[in-house]
């Protein structure tokens, strides 16, 4: 997803092709504010946004991870340089080469010339994470939350929202407006 930056120190017109993510808010708030981070906060990821934009290049990965109602497995998305891999639990893995492959239309996961990238690849992403274990606590933890609201069938009745509303906009659930005294209505 491309990421649009504007302000004093930001060329203009520049492009930087150094993947970026939410980590990387954080520092740059406090970078536009002119604060340092905490100490508690020092060692968090992430690297300001305006010094990617002046030419910083960290060596750096990207990562995501989906656990969305009704997949039916997490899935887990780590961008380092060129390549793009994707994890899904009891699923094959995706490789893609962004610089030849920008649209991703071809998995170069099962091509033995790129072996040893998937396998760097699933190195770092269980660096970061055991996306197996995380799926099983993830599904668990889904599971517990639809028994707590009655249980499939009963959620299923209740309908879905298509986003959750702002602070202060009436909830709709599939066309009805719901009360905020309704004990399912999302913001409380």
């Amino acid at each position: 997803i491309p990421l649009l930056l504007a302000g004093e120190d930001v060329p203009a017109g520049h492009v930087c092709n150094t993947p970026v993510s939410l980590v990387d808010v954080f520092p740059t708030i406090l970078e536009s504010a002119g604060v340092a981070a905490p100490v508690s906060d020092a060692k968090l990821p992430g690297d300001s946004l305006f010094a990617i934009a002046r030419g910083m290049h960290p060596d750096r990965y990207a990562f995501s991870e989906y656990h969305a109602t009704g997949s039916i497995c997490g899935s887990y998305m780590l961008r380092q340089g060129r390549y793009k891999y994707v994890y899904y639990n009891n699923c094959p893995p995706e490789l893609f080469d962004l610089g030849d492959d920008p649209e991703e239309t071809r998995d170069i996961g099962e091509d033995p010339r790129f072996a040893h990238v998937l396998q760097e690849m699933d190195a770092k992403l269980r660096s970061i994470v055991d996306p197996d274990e995380t799926n099983r606590k993830a599904h668990a933890d889904q599971k517990a939350k639809i028994e707590a609201m009655g249980g499939k069938a009963a959620l299923l009745r209740k309908g879905m929202f298509r986003f959750s509303p702002p602070p202060g906009a009436v909830a709709v659930m599939f066309g009805e407006p719901m009360s905020p005294g309704d004990p399912d209505h999302p913001v409380k």
